[in-house]
């Protein structure tokens, strides 16, 4: 009877500790993208990983610009540095909150605000052109981004920041036929 009792309680804490594990595993925070097209040869994709894998295999991408995470900034011919694109950073991270930039065009308009803890890049498109983009950037994702070497955003960062803000919408955007979505949260399927 004593070895039962004790095996029962052995049995009792692997699975305490098994589901503690389950628990911890559940609560990873998973990048989802979903694109989406409608019409007679629509197609969708669906990317579910999980941020631990994207921070592990973003080093060893190289293209162009971007590598180990970082990307290189080139301001090219322009008068305009890194270290003026930092500066305006900060401005407008010290700044209160207000709509900084609105464009107002026949096929869309634009606007890019502060808004509490984020900024927001708004894209409605005009009745012809069927076009909706709305991006949600958290302040701090952003300081984590511009924390690179003075030539370089440091992406790798901005994801380990963006980990860290738990679930919600990062970009949505819905261009005629097609509609694209990329969020966080800690399903492995993505809701």
């Amino acid at each position: 009877m004593k070895r039962w009792m004790i095996l029962a309680g052995m049995g009792m804490a692997l699975a305490a500790g098994a589901a503690a594990t389950v628990r911890a595993a559940e609560a990873q925070p998973w990048l989802h993208v979903y694109v989406t097209e409608s019409g007679e040869r629509g197609e969708t994709v669906r990317v579910n990983v999980p941020i631990e894998l994207v921070e592990k295999v973003l080093p060893l991408v190289r293209h162009e610009r971007f590598r180990e995470g970082k990307v290189r900034i080139e301001m090219g011919d322009s008068d305009f540095s890194a270290a003026d694109l930092r500066a305006v950073w900060q401005a407008v991270r010290a700044s209160r909150d207000a709509e900084y930039v609105t464009v107002e065009g026949p096929d869309e308009k634009v606007r890019v605000a502060k808004r509490g803890d984020e900024i927001l890049v708004l894209v409605d498109g005009s009745a012809e052109k069927a076009e909706k983009v709305e991006a949600r950037i958290p302040l701090d994702v952003l300081d984590a981004l511009f924390s690179g070497s003075e030539e370089e955003l440091d992406v790798q960062a901005a994801l380990q920041v963006l980990a860290r803000k738990g679930s919600g919408d990062i970009v949505t955007v819905q261009d005629g036929d097609t509609r694209v979505r990329v969020w966080i949260d800690s399903s492995e399927e993505g809701r």
